[in-house]
């Protein structure tokens, strides 16, 4: 292969692959294309092209485009975001999983920056070489992804978190007024978004349903109004008369002189010499806080005069002009999101087939915090009546990965037989609960130590009997065994858990 140096110096023009490759670059609207930062890379264009530095948008299931370690953009305002919508949108994962890099005009703005993998301009020539490294890096990862057998389709939530799990970083959303939402999530509006970005509703939602399946792990940033009837953002909050709803309202300072109690708005007071005088006892006023304060303000109605002073609030959506209360508009939380160790999994094997989504499925597989609540109860319980014992029992399973590339199709097989071993431990008075695909907790309810050892024990020896006699190697269990009492806490025992077993590497695959 040839070396990255020698990549980044043919790519900066002294040596072009295409004899029509000029060592100069191109202005963003002529028909000659600009250097790439390496000779994989092709520029997509809207209109059909034989240049072989380049492909059509609408050819890009042609392996020439499938075979590209990345593709580039050009050119400013909405062309470049409509074709990357036409890469992220493409069907095949070697298309829409691929890295995109935009060449930005000095002064040209584009919303493509906020969603494309990386960009430079004419004069930064020197970020070639990370712009490769960076295409390296994602190329890579999505070989795995083909590698272990990821099917296509799946539908979008699907795609969505293979795109997040390849990317490999957290996704925070940010402000803008180009969206009805009020705000993008960089990089994977496009997946969700055909031509335009007036969308994102759609991707919030497959955020959140990715989030409720313990996909991704959610980390709040702000609160946020929405319209009930459109959804959008865009709210305008007014203050109305509550007499006669006007929102024609003056407001003004509400002034309390001490010397003889009355209290006014400040426009009922004289102004002589530059000081205000009582209209009630006709003496000037010194200083605010000696002789008078201004506790409140006061509103006025300009339709109906009457004053007040709790107006009434009314909020009109800008996008469809429906008026509600503001707490009758919608309350949404708007996160940041990164892909848990399921999802992970679930990115590479499929939204059905992993060992938590067939326990969750097949048992009575409780969320994370509601399976707190009933260990703190059960804490609770047993340190008030001081009759019975009850134990944590920790299950890590390790290997599964290894599992998949050794059976191939045949380990789904095998994974239903590790979730009905599984539910065999189970009693109908415990309960089970997962902090992850590898990680697994049941509350055995009136049993000691020892008990919640041999249960261990024969959820050990059920997946040896079933794994033993096909695999060179099978799934590791590590146990640990925990009595529930007030001082005990999931979170750090988990935690110290894991870091006495920590997961060892995958065994390599051969390639």
């Amino acid at each position: 292969s040839v070396p990255a140096s020698e990549k980044l110096e043919m790519s900066a023009g002294d040596l072009p692959s295409d004899p029509s490759e000029k060592a100069g670059d191109a202005p963003d609207d002529s028909p000659s294309f600009p250097s790439r930062p390496d000779d994989s890379f092709l520029w997509v264009t809207e209109q059909p092209t034989d240049h072989s530095s380049a492909v059509s948008v609408d050819r890009l299931g042609e392996s020439r485009a499938k075979n590209a370690n990345a593709f580039l953009l050009r050119g400013r305002g909405e062309k470049p975001y409509k074709l990357l919508t036409r890469i992220r949108s493409h069907s095949d994962m070697s298309v829409y999983l691929k890295p995109v890099f935009w060449r930005r005009t000095e002064g040209g703005r584009s919303p493509v920056g906020d969603h494309v993998d990386g960009e430079w301009t004419q004069d930064e020539r020197e970020v070639f070489g990370a712009l490769q490294g960076q295409a390296s890096s994602i190329n890579q990862r999505v070989d795995d992804l083909i590698d272990t057998g990821g099917e296509e389709g799946g539908g979008v939530e699907l795609r969505v978190l293979r795109f997040m799990t390849i990317r490999n970083h957290e996704f925070t959303p940010q402000r803008t007024v180009e969206n009805a939402d009020g705000f993008v999530y960089p990089k994977l509006s496009p997946l969700l978004e055909r031509e335009s970005q007036s969308g994102g509703g759609e991707l919030s939602q497959v955020l959140r349903s990715l989030e409720d399946r313990r996909l991704l792990s959610g980390e709040f940033v702000l609160r946020q109004h929405a319209c009930r009837n459109c959804s959008s953002a865009f709210l305008n909050f007014e203050e109305m008369c509550p007499h006669c709803g006007s929102t024609n309202i003056d407001t003004d300072d509400l002034v309390h002189h001490f010397r003889c109690a009355f209290t006014g708005a400040l426009n009922e007071y004289k102004e002589e010499e530059g000081k205000l005088v009582c209209p009630k006892c006709d003496r000037a006023l010194k200083q605010i806080g000696v002789d008078y304060d201004k506790p409140s303000v006061v509103h006025t109605c300009s339709r109906c005069s009457e004053q007040f002073q709790d107006p009434e609030v009314q909020s009109t959506c800008y996008r469809c002009e429906h008026t509600n209360p503001p707490d009758r508009q919608v309350e949404r939380q708007i996160k940041e999101y990164e892909v848990t160790a399921l999802g992970e999994e679930t990115a590479m094997y499929g939204l059905s087939d992993s060992l938590l989504s067939i326990l969750e499925r097949e048992s009575r597989v409780l969320d994370y915090a509601t399976f707190q609540l009933i260990v703190e109860s059960e804490a609770a319980r047993i340190e008030r009546y001081e009759r019975s014992t009850s134990s944590l029992l920790l299950v890590r399973v390790t290997g599964l990965k290894d599992l998949r590339m050794e059976l191939g199709d045949r380990s789904q097989e095998v994974i239903e037989e590790i979730a009905t071993a599984f539910d065999n431990t189970l009693r109908s008075s415990d309960y089970l609960s997962s902090r992850d695909e590898s990680l697994y907790m049941f509350l055995l309810t009136e049993t000691d130590q020892s008990g919640a050892r041999r249960a261990g024990e024969r959820l050990e020896n059920n997946i040896e009997s079933v794994l033993s006699q096909n695999l060179q190697r099978p799934p590791k269990l590590d146990i640990a065994v925990q009595p529930v009492h007030a001082d005990v806490h999931l979170d750090d025992l988990s935690e110290q858990f894991l870091s006495r077993h920590p997961e060892e590497p995958a065994v390599a695959n051969g390639r």
